[in-house]
Protein backbone atom coordinates (compact mmCIF):
# COMPACT_ATOMS: atom_id res chain seq x y z
CA UNK A 1 0.00 0.00 0.00
CA UNK A 2 1.40 3.36 -1.52
CA UNK A 3 1.93 6.33 1.29
CA UNK A 4 -0.54 9.02 0.98
CA UNK A 5 1.14 12.21 0.00
CA UNK A 6 1.77 14.85 2.54
CA UNK A 7 -0.94 17.78 2.48
CA UNK A 8 0.22 21.23 2.47
CA UNK A 9 -0.11 21.96 6.19
CA UNK A 10 1.93 18.90 6.93
CA UNK A 11 4.70 19.79 5.02
CA UNK A 12 4.41 23.52 6.51
CA UNK A 13 4.75 21.86 10.02
CA UNK A 14 7.67 20.06 9.18
CA UNK A 15 9.48 22.79 7.49
CA UNK A 16 8.53 24.87 10.47
CA UNK A 17 10.18 22.66 12.72
CA UNK A 18 13.38 22.80 10.54
CA UNK A 19 13.53 26.53 10.31
CA UNK A 20 13.02 26.57 14.06
CA UNK A 21 15.92 23.72 14.64
CA UNK A 22 18.21 24.66 11.80
CA UNK A 23 18.80 21.42 11.72
CA UNK A 24 17.46 17.95 9.66
CA UNK A 25 18.58 16.15 12.06
CA UNK A 26 17.00 17.60 15.15
CA UNK A 27 14.23 18.35 13.23
CA UNK A 28 13.80 14.45 12.92
CA UNK A 29 14.43 13.83 16.84
CA UNK A 30 11.57 16.14 17.53
CA UNK A 31 8.96 15.16 15.15
CA UNK A 32 10.05 11.35 15.46
CA UNK A 33 10.71 10.86 12.17
CA UNK A 34 13.78 9.37 10.38
CA UNK A 35 16.10 11.94 8.93
CA UNK A 36 15.68 10.84 5.27
CA UNK A 37 12.14 10.89 5.92
CA UNK A 38 12.30 15.15 6.88
CA UNK A 39 14.84 15.52 4.04
CA UNK A 40 12.28 14.54 1.14
CA UNK A 41 9.74 16.16 3.08
CA UNK A 42 11.81 19.69 2.64
CA UNK A 43 12.01 18.41 -0.49
CA UNK A 44 8.84 18.45 -1.32
CA UNK A 45 8.11 21.55 0.38
CA UNK A 46 10.22 23.85 -1.55
CA UNK A 47 9.76 22.21 -4.81
CA UNK A 48 5.21 22.71 -4.25
CA UNK A 49 4.95 25.92 -1.81
CA UNK A 50 7.70 27.65 -3.41
CA UNK A 51 9.89 27.74 0.27
CA UNK A 52 13.32 29.03 0.32
CA UNK A 53 15.79 26.54 2.50
CA UNK A 54 15.75 27.49 5.83
CA UNK A 55 18.75 26.42 6.61
CA UNK A 56 20.36 28.49 3.76
CA UNK A 57 22.05 32.30 4.22
CA UNK A 58 20.67 34.71 1.29
CA UNK A 59 23.24 36.67 -0.02
CA UNK A 60 21.21 39.34 -2.24
CA UNK A 61 23.24 41.24 -5.22
CA UNK A 62 21.76 43.23 -7.95
CA UNK A 63 23.03 40.88 -10.48
CA UNK A 64 22.20 37.61 -8.29
CA UNK A 65 21.40 35.91 -5.10
CA UNK A 66 23.18 33.27 -3.43
CA UNK A 67 22.11 30.96 -0.55
CA UNK A 68 24.65 29.59 1.32
CA UNK A 69 24.47 26.60 3.03
CA UNK A 70 24.67 25.52 6.76
CA UNK A 71 28.29 25.91 8.54
CA UNK A 72 29.77 22.50 9.82
CA UNK A 73 31.13 24.59 12.81
CA UNK A 74 29.76 25.03 15.69
CA UNK A 75 27.74 28.45 16.28
CA UNK A 76 29.18 30.56 19.29
CA UNK A 77 26.34 30.20 21.24
CA UNK A 78 26.93 26.37 21.26
CA UNK A 79 30.70 27.04 21.19
CA UNK A 80 31.30 29.01 24.22
CA UNK A 81 28.77 26.60 26.40
CA UNK A 82 31.27 23.72 24.86
CA UNK A 83 34.12 25.71 26.51
CA UNK A 84 32.74 26.17 29.56
CA UNK A 85 31.65 22.93 30.38
CA UNK A 86 35.17 21.62 29.09
CA UNK A 87 36.69 23.57 30.97
CA UNK A 88 35.00 22.70 34.38
CA UNK A 89 35.56 19.07 33.51
CA UNK A 90 39.00 19.73 33.12
CA UNK A 91 39.70 21.53 36.44
CA UNK A 92 37.41 19.53 38.55
CA UNK A 93 39.61 16.07 36.87
CA UNK A 94 42.74 18.23 38.03
CA UNK A 95 41.14 19.02 41.62
CA UNK A 96 40.84 15.40 41.78
CA UNK A 97 43.81 13.61 40.75
CA UNK A 98 45.81 15.76 43.15
CA UNK A 99 45.35 13.21 45.78
CA UNK A 100 43.63 9.59 45.65
CA UNK A 101 41.83 7.85 48.21
CA UNK A 102 41.57 4.26 48.64
CA UNK A 103 40.78 2.42 51.78
CA UNK A 104 41.56 -0.15 53.47
CA UNK A 105 39.55 -3.39 54.31
CA UNK A 106 42.05 -4.92 56.51
CA UNK A 107 42.66 -3.81 60.46
CA UNK A 108 46.11 -3.58 61.67
CA UNK A 109 49.51 -4.20 59.49
CA UNK A 110 49.42 -4.11 55.92
CA UNK A 111 51.68 -4.19 52.87
CA UNK A 112 52.42 -1.66 50.26
CA UNK A 113 54.34 -3.57 47.28
CA UNK A 114 55.21 -1.36 44.59
CA UNK A 115 56.47 -3.43 41.15
CA UNK A 116 59.86 -2.05 40.07
CA UNK A 117 60.02 -1.75 35.97
CA UNK A 118 59.00 -5.04 34.34
CA UNK A 119 60.17 -4.95 31.06
CA UNK A 120 57.93 -8.08 30.79
CA UNK A 121 59.04 -8.86 26.96
CA UNK A 122 62.54 -8.24 26.89
CA UNK A 123 65.61 -10.95 27.21
CA UNK A 124 67.38 -9.72 30.57
CA UNK A 125 63.85 -9.50 32.66
CA UNK A 126 64.20 -12.06 35.79
CA UNK A 127 60.84 -13.87 34.91
CA UNK A 128 61.19 -16.31 37.49
CA UNK A 129 61.62 -13.70 40.53
CA UNK A 130 58.83 -12.20 38.88
CA UNK A 131 56.25 -14.49 38.49
CA UNK A 132 57.92 -15.52 42.82
CA UNK A 133 56.90 -11.84 43.64
CA UNK A 134 53.37 -11.88 42.21
CA UNK A 135 52.38 -15.03 43.83
CA UNK A 136 53.72 -13.33 47.33
CA UNK A 137 51.09 -10.48 46.40
CA UNK A 138 48.50 -12.40 45.20
CA UNK A 139 48.69 -15.24 48.38
CA UNK A 140 48.05 -11.78 50.80
CA UNK A 141 45.81 -9.70 48.56
CA UNK A 142 43.48 -9.20 51.29
CA UNK A 143 46.27 -7.37 53.34
CA UNK A 144 48.96 -6.20 50.34
CA UNK A 145 47.84 -4.08 48.26
CA UNK A 146 49.92 -3.94 44.74
CA UNK A 147 50.62 -1.48 42.52
CA UNK A 148 53.31 -0.93 40.24
CA UNK A 149 55.73 1.54 38.66
CA UNK A 150 55.38 1.60 35.21
CA UNK A 151 57.31 0.39 32.02
CA UNK A 152 55.57 -2.89 31.79
CA UNK A 153 56.89 -3.96 28.12
CA UNK A 154 59.45 -2.31 25.79
CA UNK A 155 57.41 -0.81 23.40
CA UNK A 156 60.45 0.18 21.22
CA UNK A 157 59.91 3.46 18.86
CA UNK A 158 62.40 4.93 16.29
CA UNK A 159 65.79 4.40 16.58
CA UNK A 160 65.27 2.10 19.71
CA UNK A 161 63.13 0.02 17.05
CA UNK A 162 66.58 -1.91 16.20
CA UNK A 163 66.19 -3.29 19.50
CA UNK A 164 63.47 -5.72 18.27
CA UNK A 165 65.80 -7.72 17.04
CA UNK A 166 66.89 -9.26 20.03
CA UNK A 167 63.95 -10.44 21.20
CA UNK A 168 62.31 -13.61 20.92
CA UNK A 169 59.02 -12.36 22.14
CA UNK A 170 57.15 -11.06 19.20
CA UNK A 171 54.49 -7.85 19.67
CA UNK A 172 51.38 -9.44 20.22
CA UNK A 173 53.23 -12.59 22.36
CA UNK A 174 53.96 -9.02 24.70
CA UNK A 175 50.41 -8.26 25.01
CA UNK A 176 49.76 -11.83 26.04
CA UNK A 177 52.17 -11.21 29.15
CA UNK A 178 51.09 -7.96 30.05
CA UNK A 179 47.65 -9.12 30.19
CA UNK A 180 48.29 -12.31 31.56
CA UNK A 181 50.66 -10.15 34.41
CA UNK A 182 47.70 -7.80 34.96
CA UNK A 183 44.46 -9.78 34.77
CA UNK A 184 46.29 -14.22 35.31
CA UNK A 185 48.27 -14.01 37.61
CA UNK A 186 45.72 -13.62 40.57
CA UNK A 187 47.15 -9.99 42.27
CA UNK A 188 44.19 -7.29 42.60
CA UNK A 189 45.96 -4.29 41.55
CA UNK A 190 45.19 -1.09 43.35
CA UNK A 191 47.44 1.36 41.35
CA UNK A 192 49.09 1.66 37.98
CA UNK A 193 51.81 4.24 36.90
CA UNK A 194 52.63 4.27 33.28
CA UNK A 195 56.26 4.63 32.53
CA UNK A 196 57.87 6.29 29.03
CA UNK A 197 57.97 3.24 27.56
CA UNK A 198 54.45 2.67 28.18
CA UNK A 199 53.76 6.39 27.07
CA UNK A 200 55.20 5.84 24.25
CA UNK A 201 52.01 3.81 22.80
CA UNK A 202 50.21 6.69 22.25
CA UNK A 203 46.51 6.85 21.51
CA UNK A 204 44.50 3.32 21.60
CA UNK A 205 46.89 1.79 23.75
CA UNK A 206 45.75 -1.79 24.53
CA UNK A 207 47.08 -1.04 27.92
CA UNK A 208 43.86 0.94 28.48
CA UNK A 209 41.64 -1.85 27.91
CA UNK A 210 43.59 -4.60 29.64
CA UNK A 211 43.78 -1.76 32.80
CA UNK A 212 40.42 -1.62 32.85
CA UNK A 213 39.26 -5.48 32.28
CA UNK A 214 41.75 -6.35 35.61
CA UNK A 215 40.35 -3.94 37.79
CA UNK A 216 43.11 -1.77 38.49
CA UNK A 217 42.35 0.33 41.18
CA UNK A 218 43.74 3.88 39.81
CA UNK A 219 45.84 4.12 36.94
CA UNK A 220 47.40 7.39 36.14
CA UNK A 221 50.22 8.46 33.88
CA UNK A 222 53.70 9.31 35.06
CA UNK A 223 52.39 9.31 38.67
CA UNK A 224 49.98 9.30 41.26
CA UNK A 225 49.71 10.63 45.27
CA UNK A 226 47.54 8.20 47.43
CA UNK A 227 45.87 8.53 50.57
CA UNK A 228 45.19 5.37 51.60
CA UNK A 229 43.12 4.95 54.57
CA UNK A 230 42.44 2.36 57.61
CA UNK A 231 39.98 1.30 59.48
CA UNK A 232 41.23 2.67 62.73
CA UNK A 233 41.00 6.05 60.72
CA UNK A 234 44.43 6.30 60.32
CA UNK A 235 45.91 7.82 56.66
CA UNK A 236 49.07 6.76 54.95
CA UNK A 237 50.09 8.63 51.46
CA UNK A 238 52.15 7.75 49.04
CA UNK A 239 54.07 9.45 46.49
CA UNK A 240 54.77 7.30 43.55
CA UNK A 241 55.85 8.84 40.19
CA UNK A 242 57.96 6.56 36.89
CA UNK A 243 60.77 9.46 38.29
CA UNK A 244 61.33 12.45 39.69
CA UNK A 245 63.07 15.57 38.59
CA UNK A 246 66.64 15.79 39.75
CA UNK A 247 69.56 13.56 39.68
CA UNK A 248 72.88 12.79 41.78
CA UNK A 249 75.69 10.28 40.92
CA UNK A 250 76.39 10.72 44.73
CA UNK A 251 72.61 9.76 45.79
CA UNK A 252 70.61 7.54 43.82
CA UNK A 253 67.27 9.49 46.10
CA UNK A 254 68.17 12.42 45.30
CA UNK A 255 65.16 12.95 43.23
CA UNK A 256 63.05 12.06 45.62
CA UNK A 257 64.95 14.03 48.41
CA UNK A 258 64.32 16.93 46.06
CA UNK A 259 60.71 16.34 46.45
CA UNK A 260 60.29 16.26 49.90
CA UNK A 261 62.02 19.30 50.67
CA UNK A 262 60.45 21.35 48.29
CA UNK A 263 57.39 18.87 47.02
CA UNK A 264 54.73 16.77 49.25
CA UNK A 265 56.06 15.31 52.47
CA UNK A 266 53.99 12.01 52.52
CA UNK A 267 54.65 9.25 54.47
CA UNK A 268 56.16 6.72 51.43
CA UNK A 269 58.33 8.33 48.28
CA UNK A 270 58.88 5.82 45.41
CA UNK A 271 60.06 5.78 41.65
CA UNK A 272 61.78 3.64 39.16
CA UNK A 273 62.47 4.34 35.47
CA UNK A 274 66.56 4.39 36.15
CA UNK A 275 66.55 0.41 36.92
CA UNK A 276 68.70 1.03 40.28
CA UNK A 277 67.33 0.33 43.71
CA UNK A 278 68.18 1.91 47.10
CA UNK A 279 66.21 3.31 50.34
CA UNK A 280 66.67 6.07 52.71
CA UNK A 281 64.72 6.40 55.41
CA UNK A 282 64.93 10.75 56.76
CA UNK A 283 62.39 13.19 59.06
CA UNK A 284 60.74 15.50 57.81
CA UNK A 285 60.30 18.79 59.24
CA UNK A 286 57.28 17.89 60.92
CA UNK A 287 59.17 15.66 63.34
CA UNK A 288 57.47 12.52 60.99
CA UNK A 289 59.21 9.45 60.33
CA UNK A 290 59.30 9.13 55.83
CA UNK A 291 60.34 6.23 53.96
CA UNK A 292 62.08 7.05 50.29
CA UNK A 293 62.51 4.34 47.95
CA UNK A 294 63.74 3.60 44.72
CA UNK A 295 62.52 0.13 42.74
CA UNK A 296 65.33 -1.45 40.39
CA UNK A 297 62.72 -3.35 38.27
CA UNK A 298 62.83 -6.84 36.86
CA UNK A 299 65.70 -6.14 33.63
CA UNK A 300 68.17 -7.70 35.32
CA UNK A 301 70.54 -8.58 32.13
CA UNK A 302 71.38 -4.77 30.57
CA UNK A 303 72.96 -4.37 27.31
CA UNK A 304 72.80 -0.38 27.60
CA UNK A 305 73.92 -0.74 31.08
CA UNK A 306 77.12 -2.74 29.87
CA UNK A 307 77.80 -0.30 27.03
CA UNK A 308 77.60 2.45 28.99
CA UNK A 309 79.47 1.03 32.38
CA UNK A 310 76.50 1.74 34.40
CA UNK A 311 76.74 -0.50 37.45
CA UNK A 312 74.19 -3.09 38.69
CA UNK A 313 72.15 -2.05 42.10
CA UNK A 314 69.76 -4.84 42.09
CA UNK A 315 68.24 -3.45 45.18
CA UNK A 316 64.53 -3.82 45.50
CA UNK A 317 63.03 -5.25 42.06
CA UNK A 318 60.11 -4.90 43.86
CA UNK A 319 59.82 -2.79 47.61
CA UNK A 320 57.78 -4.05 50.39
CA UNK A 321 56.50 -1.13 52.94
CA UNK A 322 55.03 -2.28 55.83
CA UNK A 323 52.24 -0.12 57.09
CA UNK A 324 51.36 -0.32 60.61
CA UNK A 325 48.67 2.68 61.40
CA UNK A 326 48.37 1.62 64.91
CA UNK A 327 51.83 3.36 65.35
CA UNK A 328 51.87 7.49 65.26
CA UNK A 329 53.72 9.36 62.50
CA UNK A 330 57.14 10.50 64.19
CA UNK A 331 57.42 6.39 64.54
CA UNK A 332 60.46 4.45 61.87
CA UNK A 333 57.82 1.88 61.97
CA UNK A 334 55.01 2.78 60.98
CA UNK A 335 55.87 2.55 57.30
CA UNK A 336 58.95 1.18 56.02
CA UNK A 337 60.72 -0.58 53.56
CA UNK A 338 61.76 -4.18 54.58
CA UNK A 339 65.38 -5.54 52.64
CA UNK A 340 63.79 -7.86 50.47
CA UNK A 341 59.97 -8.27 49.83
CA UNK A 342 60.32 -12.42 51.14
CA UNK A 343 61.43 -10.88 54.33
CA UNK A 344 59.29 -8.14 54.57
CA UNK A 345 56.43 -10.88 53.71
CA UNK A 346 57.60 -13.22 56.59
CA UNK A 347 57.65 -10.08 59.24
CA UNK A 348 54.10 -9.12 57.98
CA UNK A 349 52.74 -12.13 58.61
CA UNK A 350 54.55 -12.58 61.97
CA UNK A 351 52.92 -9.14 62.52
CA UNK A 352 49.39 -9.92 61.32
CA UNK A 353 49.88 -12.93 63.64
CA UNK A 354 50.44 -10.97 66.85
CA UNK A 355 47.43 -8.53 65.85
CA UNK A 356 45.10 -11.22 65.12
CA UNK A 357 45.89 -12.70 69.01
CA UNK A 358 45.42 -9.68 70.39
CA UNK A 359 42.05 -9.90 72.36
CA UNK A 360 39.52 -7.58 70.85
CA UNK A 361 37.81 -5.05 73.15
CA UNK A 362 33.62 -6.08 73.03
CA UNK A 363 31.37 -3.98 72.45
CA UNK A 364 28.93 -2.53 74.94
CA UNK A 365 25.61 -3.40 74.33
CA UNK A 366 23.06 -0.70 74.98
CA UNK A 367 18.82 -0.93 74.92
CA UNK A 368 19.13 0.45 71.29
CA UNK A 369 20.90 -2.77 69.71
CA UNK A 370 20.30 -5.19 72.35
Amino acid sequence: MSTPPRSDQQLRHIYNVVQETGSYSKAAIILNLARQTVQDAMREAMGRLGLPDPRATVIDKPGFTAFQGPSKERPLAELLEHRRNEANRSIEADEFTKLFRIAIKASGPVGLMVFGDPHIDNPGCDFPLLEAHLKIASDRKTHILAGNIGDLRDNWIGRLERLYAQTTVTARETWKLVEWMMKGAGVHWAWLVRGNHDAWAGHNDPLDWIAKGAGVGIDQSAGVRIAFTHPNGAETRVNARHDFPGNSIYNPVHGLKREILHGFRDHVTVAGHRHIGADAGDVNGDGNSIQMIRVSGYKVADSFRHEMGFKAKPIHPAALIVVDPDLPDTSRGRAWCAPTVEEGAEYLDWKRERFNARPRQKSIKTKANK
